[in-house]
């Protein structure tokens, strides 16, 4: 039937064919890069919401779910070893409150966590467990460096945050303990825990350290 068609009939045709042809291809483009768009929309907002969800809104450092949502890949890692978790709380924090509100005691909890912050690696993991208590997974850390990361950050703290309305310094007691490849971690921050209130018997603003051997010394 083409052959009896006049060439401007037939050139329209082929006009109509390619154009049609031009306009679904231009819709087909525009809905996969619609698709794709919407895509890493989602991704990007995903991510947020996950960022969110992990991190503590005040310090922006971990909170607990963060911190045990990295932490137990972590202990898995044998290219991590060896680990050990530090934990520190501030001393006499609650008298920072009482004395001159929490929101004052805000910003002392905002400047310990960039000391912290400042005073570990990237491949080490920061958290704000609650209140003024701040967990640390040390990674690629034995006894003795995770015991000098502890006293660099005692001693930022002192050194760094300016001092109180009444002239006392912001003061951090410690606990440092090495969790061996294979051990249960949160046994490990239990006994972390317990050489933090050591350091709070032993009068507070200090580290004291657990070692493989079960022997507890004031840093």
């Amino acid at each position: 039937m083409v052959l009896f068609l006049g060439f401007t009939e037939l050139q329209d045709m082929l006009s109509s064919i390619y154009w049609l042809v031009t306009m679904l291809g231009s819709l087909l483009f525009s809905l996969v890069f619609s698709g794709l768009m919407l895509i890493v929309s989602m991704r990007d907002a995903m991510a947020t919401l996950r960022d969110e969800r992990n991190h503590d809104m005040l310090t922006r450092v971990l909170n607990r779910r963060g911190f045990w949502e990295l932490a137990d890949p972590l202990a898995r890692d044998r290219k991590a070893q060896p680990l050990s978790i530090v934990v520190a709380d501030l001393d006499h924090f609650k008298r920072v409150n009482d004395n001159w509100g929490h929101e004052y005691g805000d910003g002392v909890l905002k400047a310990v966590a960039e000391v912290i912050q400042a005073s570990v690696r990237g491949t080490d993991l920061v958290a704000r467990f609650g209140g003024e208590e701040f967990v640390l997974l040390l990674t690629h850390a034995d006894i003795e460096t995770a015991q000098r990361v502890a006293q660099r950050i005692r001693a930022g703290a002192v050194e760094i945050i300016a001092p109180l309305p009444d002239g006392q310094r912001v003061t951090l007691s410690m606990g440092v303990v090495v969790s061996p490849f294979g051990s249960d971690l949160r046994e490990a921050l239990m006994r972390a825990d317990q050489q933090l209130y050591k350091a709070k018997e032993l009068g507070r603003d200090q580290v004291v350290v657990h070692g493989p051997g079960d022997v507890a010394a004031a840093a």
